[in-house]
C-alpha cells in the first residue's frame, strides 16, 4: 500500500460557525498528510448549508494553501454538546509516493501514485443544484465521478470505499423513496463495469439538509503485492442480494438493490517479515439487521449491541481470511463513526460503546438511517499490521 489510512476527529463547542471552524482547522493543520476533511454541522436550511460550505472552502485555502485536503460538509448535528465536528483522514505514506492535487470542472480531487498501486480521493461531490430531485442530483454527481475516473484512467470497479449522504433519506416523494431512487442511480452507474472483487464498502445515511453528497476512495492495483477483497458477514445477507420485498418504492417498478459489501479489505504484502502485511479494513455502515430483516424492537440498547456483534463478525471474518493466507491475525478497529436517529439515545449508545471499545476514537452525529425502524448505524476503520504465521 502507498500507506495506511489513519482516521481522527476533532470537535468545537464554539457556537459561532466561523470561530468553530477556525478552532478545528488550527488543530487539523498541525498534522501531516491530511487528505480528507469531513465537517459535521447543523445548518438550518439549504441556503445556510451553502453559505457554511463556501466559508469552509475559503478557510481551507487559508490553512492549507494549494495542497488542501478534499472537503465535504455533511449536515448531521454532532452529538455530546458539540457545535461543529470534523473527521480527518491521514495517509501514513512511505517515501516512494507522489501526491497530486487536481481538479475537474471545479471539483477538486487527489491522486496518489506508488510502486504497487494508485489511489483517487474524491469528496464533496454534489449536483450544481442541491434542490433538484435526488435522482437528478445522483445522476449528475455520478457523471462527475465517471469523468474524473476516465481522465485518470481508473476503472469504476476500483472504488473501495464510498459514502453517500442523502437529505431526507427515507422520505417518499411521488410514491418514490429517496434512498431507493439513489440506489437506482448508483446501480445504473455501477452497471458500466463488472465487479470481480466485489462492490465497494459503503454507507448510505441521512442528512438534514444539503441535497446529496458523495465521497469516494479508489485503489488501482498495479501488481500482485496488493490485494483487495470483499468481506461478507455470515449473520447478514449481502445488501446487493436483498429480496425485492425489502426494497421500498412503486410496486411495479424494477427496483435495484443497494450495491455495497459489508466490508472491504485492502492490504499489501511486504518483503520484511516484521512488517509483512499492512493495510485497512473498511467497515460499511452497519445496523441491527440479521439476514435481511431489521431487529425492529424500539430499543437503542438492543440495536447497539446487535450492531456491534455484526461489526465484530466482520473483523473476525477478515482475520480468518488473513490467517488462511499465513498472515497473523492483525486487523483491529481503530475508529468508529456512529449515526444516531434520536438525539436522546446518544447517552445509552455512548455508554455501551465506550465500555466495549474504551481506547477507540468514536464520533457521534444525529442522522436518519436508511430504514425507519433502525435507531443506530455504525461504520469503522480497522488498521492491518501483520506478520507471518509461525
Amino acid at each position: 500500500m502507498n500507506g495506511k489510512w489513519i482516521v481522527k476527529s476533532e470537535v468545537s463547542e464554539n457556537k459561532d460557525f466561523i470561530d468553530a471552524l477556525n478552532d478545528l482547522f488550527v488543530k487539523i493543520a498541525k498534522h501531516k498528510n491530511v487528505l480528507r476533511i469531513v465537517l459535521f454541522g447543523n445548518p438550518n436550511d439549504n441556503n445556510e448549508y451553502l453559505n457554511h460550505l463556501s466559508i469552509a472552502n475559503n478557510l481551507l485555502s487559508k490553512y492549507f494553501s494549494l495542497n488542501a485536503p478534499i472537503l465535504s460538509y455533511v449536515a448531521q448535528k454532532p452529538l455530546g454538546g458539540v457545535s461543529l465536528a470534523a473527521e480527518f483522514h491521514i495517509l501514513d505514506v512511505n517515501d516512494k509516493v507522489s501526491t497530486s492535487y487536481l481538479s475537474y470542472n471545479n471539483t477538486k480531487y487527489i491522486r496518489i501514485d506508488g510502486e504497487n498501486e494508485s489511489q483517487l480521493i474524491l469528496g464533496g461531490i454534489q449536483a450544481s443544484n442541491i434542490d433538484l430531485d435526488v435522482k437528478s442530483q445522483s445522476d449528475e454527481a455520478f457523471e462527475t465521478v465517471y469523468a474524473i475516473f476516465e481522465k485518470e484512467n481508473f476503472r469504476i470497479n476500483s472504488i473501495v470505499r464510498q459514502w453517500n449522504y442523502l437529505e431526507n433519506i427515507t422520505g417518499i416523494i411521488d410514491n418514490k423513496q429517496i434512498y431507493q431512487e439513489f440506489n437506482d442511480s448508483r446501480s445504473e452507474f455501477y452497471s458500466k463495469e463488472s465487479w470481480e472483487k466485489g462492490y465497494p464498502s459503503a454507507t448510505g445515511i441521512g442528512m438534514s439538509n444539503g441535497g446529496m453528497v458523495i465521497d469516494i476512495n479508489a485503489v488501482a492495483v498495479l501488481n500482485d503485492r496488493v490485494t483487495v477483497e470483499p468481506i461478507d458477514n455470515r449473520l447478514q445477507i449481502s445488501a446487493h442480494d436483498y429480496s425485492k420485498n425489502i426494497l421500498v418504492g412503486e410496486k411495479n417498478k424494477n427496483k435495484t438493490t443497494p450495491k455495497f459489501e459489508r466490508a472491504k479489505c485492502v492490504y499489501q504484502i511486504n518483503e520484511k517479515p516484521e512488517n509483512f502485511c499492512n493495510g485497512n479494513l473498511y467497515i460499511s455502515g452497519t445496523a441491527a439487521i440479521r439476514g435481511e430483516h431489521s431487529i425492529s424492537k424500539n430499543d437503542i440498547k438492543e440495536q447497539t449491541i446487535v450492531t456491534i456483534e455484526n461489526i465484530n463478525e466482520l473483523v473476525n471474518e477478515n482475520n480468518r481470511l488473513l490467517k488462511n493466507r499465513n498472515i497473523s491475525e492483525c486487523s483491529n478497529l481503530s475508529y468508529l463513526r456512529v449515526y444516531i436517529k434520536n438525539e436522546q439515545d446518544y447517552y445509552s449508545a455512548n455508554e455501551i460503546l465506550k465500555s466495549i471499545f474504551p481506547t477507540i476514537d468514536i464520533a457521534y452525529v444525529k442522522a436518519d438511517v436508511c430504514r425507519d425502524e433502525l435507531l443506530i448505524e455504525i461504520e469503522g476503520v480497522g488498521n492491518i499490521n501483520g506478520g507471518l504465521e509461525s
